[in-house]
């Protein structure tokens, strides 16, 4: 793993005077804003570690501890993804935008990986929390499609372009299983 003092000073070093301003790595929003730059890049190992730094200086940060957890998400680092995003589902309000957001991720994760299964769970909480939010019915759809559920990813696909007409990706996934 590059180490996050290096890459901050490769961004210093790249910089120059058409650069956004310099950051702040003294306080949390500075080492916030330097993971998402790491996570833009795609080093996200980089990008879990400056959020965990984050979260040291400002320890009840949902949004810290929810970019750490994606970005950990993405690095494969699945174990310690999964107990960070049930850390967010646990503690936050089912209300938090990073409460269904985090339940997305992890299914997922686990749909695009063909563990349907696993990704059930979280959907469902997902839609327990907000039962308007169309992308999850959509994944809904795509579990229930992995598991050869047709006639019930169907109805998914449906309810879900039904909640967000203009969505093509639910109207495609409708099509090719009809």
């Amino acid at each position: 793993m590059i180490s996050i003092l290096f890459l901050s000073l490769l961004f210093c070093l790249s910089a120059n005077a058409s650069d956004p301003p310099r950051l702040d790595l003294t306080n949390a929003d500075g080492f916030y804003q330097f993971g998402r730059q790491l996570e833009n890049i795609r080093e996200y190992k980089g990008a879990a570690e400056a959020y965990r730094k984050a979260l040291n200086l400002k320890p009840d940060s949902t949004i810290y501890l929810f970019s750490q957890a994606r970005a950990l998400l993405r690095a494969g680092e699945l174990d310690t993804a999964i107990i960070l995003f049930e850390n967010i589902l646990e503690s936050g309000s089912t209300n938090s935008v990073y409460y269904v957001e985090s339940c997305h991720l992890v299914a997922k994760y686990f749909i695009l990986r063909k563990m349907p299964v696993k990704a059930e769970p979280y959907l469902e909480r997902a839609k327990n929390a907000d039962p308007a939010n169309a992308e999850t019915y959509f994944w809904l759809g795509k579990a229930s499609e992995e598991r050869y559920n047709l006639d019930e990813a169907i109805i998914y696909y449906e309810t879900a372009i039904e909640l967000d007409p203009k969505n093509s990706s639910y109207k495609n996934a409708l099509l090719r299983i009809k």
